[in-house]
């Protein structure tokens, strides 16, 4: 059977690869030339078989060389549902007994102002069963070559993934000589309750970046840490953290290194009145050229005790206490430009809250289900002021949402902390569909009693009254949103 002549050939590949021709030939054992060819992997429809398959690759003429491997395509279409959507005259991969195999990748080209026009011919090196490098030369017609470059590699105890380039900056905005970037990451297992891992990130410019059509951020942040679990009662990490600034306006100066960062929490889980009880504890030092260091302890105590009446209604007793230490150095210098230079305080803050709920729910017959939900919660504790003489470093971002119109201490961290007495109250309403598909939609504000200038002027909650803040999600189905 190592020459021969077939018609109506039907052959059955690895990874469930299926194809079709009207007629073959076998030369030497290895090679098997094929005409009006049909290959594809998917499964046809068990309620309709006749029915073309999601996708198929359809050619007047086809190679399948066994010794390399590989299957060749001449007048190739690409159908999706029976329908072409790409043609190429010519179109070859690895056969499906190979996992992977080194080669050229699909070219991409294109022009910008920068470049003018160019040409990636990315190069796939499968250099063992545990590791790979693609090497993505541009050329173009402005600028030398680049190259860029994708590393991946498994271990038995972990990965590691490198993406970088190097290139020309000369014609960027303010650039001159050459640049490059690298985003990286790794993690590795230790013992089967710690990790450890690493994420290193840095580039030249943000204009460098957009110049060669990589991802810009505007910010990068590089950290290594080590990480603890053990089951969901409990977690600790330790790392350190670096940051930097790609925007021309950023004050090198004032960008912070974190060194060390500490955290660990601890669930104690349900009591036998019903409640759950957390733990936290943090600390971190913090350093900048030309602005505020900052040295902190914090720790947090959390309980909730949530009770369902006869009615249907839910009430929930909340109560929070937090207590921070610091020493801080430079407290007038940026972000904080406070009236003192330098500052060790201790501060504490106690906050409780009853919160009620009543979801009411009918059914929509063969639509679904219908929910409307009124929520009213009452939080109170001590006045804490604006404490502007307080440093602050991770409360310096405020957004006031429907994520956070019903936490006890709605700024996102510990730094800042919210006092007094105020009522949140919200109205929420959702249609659940059969099909596991919903669409709900959330509406409320929060009220305070106190007239202190706790919150900025824009943060939308400055006044007595708060702003609206709402959301409306759409769901047709599950795993889409």
């Amino acid at each position: 059977m190592r020459d021969g002549v077939v018609e109506g050939l039907k052959a059955r590949l690895a990874q469930n690869g299926r194809m079709v021709a009207s007629g073959a030939r076998r030369t030497d054992g290895t090679i098997l030339d094929m005409s009006r060819v049909l290959y594809t992997s998917c499964d046809l429809c068990a309620e309709n078989p006749e029915a073309p398959p999601l996708w198929q690759l359809r050619a007047r003429l086809a190679t399948h060389d066994q010794e390399a491997k590989r299957l060749r395509y001449r007048d190739a279409s690409l159908m999706l549902g029976g329908v072409p959507v790409l043609y190429t005259p010519y179109l070859s991969h690895p056969d499906p007994s190979v996992p992977r195999q080194s080669g050229f990748l699909t070219p991409t080209f294109g022009s910008s102002s920068f470049l003018g026009g160019f040409l990636t011919t990315p190069y796939y090196w499968a250099i063992d069963p545990s590791q790979d490098l693609t090497l993505s030369p541009t050329f173009s017609t402005k600028q030398d070559p680049a190259l860029g470059f994708d590393y991946r590699r498994r271990f038995n105890s972990g990965e590691i993934q490198a993406t970088g380039s190097v290139g020309q900056r000369d014609g960027a905005p303010g650039e001159e000589g050459w640049g490059g970037h690298i985003y990286s990451r790794g993690q590795f297992s230790i013992d089967e309750n710690w990790r450890t891992g690493f994420n290193l990130n840095r580039a030249s410019s943000e204009n460098y970046l957009r110049a060669w059509r990589y991802p810009a951020p505007r910010q990068l942040s590089s950290d290594a840490y080590a990480e603890g679990f053990w089951g969901t009662e409990a977690y600790a990490r330790v790392d350190g953290r670096a940051y930097q600034g790609l925007s021309e306006v950023d004050d090198t100066g004032q960008i912070p290194l974190v060194l060390p960062n500490l955290f660990a929490d601890y669930w104690v889980g349900r009591d036998r009145l019903g409640g759950y009880l957390s733990a936290d504890i943090g600390a971190f030092a913090l350093f900048r050229d030309e602005g505020t260091d900052t040295r902190r302890i914090a720790s947090r105590l959390r309980y909730d005790l949530p009770r369902i009446d006869r009615f249907g209604q839910v009430w929930t007793f909340r109560a929070q206490a937090d207590g921070l230490a610091r020493w801080v150095d430079d407290l007038d210098l940026a972000p904080n430009f406070a009236s003192r230079n330098t500052a060790t305080d201790a501060t504490g803050n106690v906050r409780v809250a009853l919160d009620w709920r009543l979801p009411m729910s009918r059914s929509a017959g063969a639509y679904g289900t219908q929910l409307i939900e009124p929520r009213v919660q009452l939080v109170t504790g001590p006045a804490t002021g604006r404490q502007t003489l307080v440093a602050n470093e991770d409360s310096l971002d405020f957004e006031f949402t429907d994520a956070n119109l019903f936490e006890l201490n709605r700024f996102p961290g510990r730094d800042r902390q919210e006092g007094g007495s105020r009522v949140d109250a919200a109205f929420r309403g959702a249609w659940f569909f059969p099909n596991g598909g919903q669409v709900e939609a959330l509406v409320g504000r929060s009220f305070r009693a106190s007239e202190e200038a706790v919150f900025d002027v824009n943060s939308g909650l400055r006044d007595q009254a708060s702003d609206w803040v709402g959301r409306v999600r759409f769901s047709p189905f599950p795993g889409w949103t």
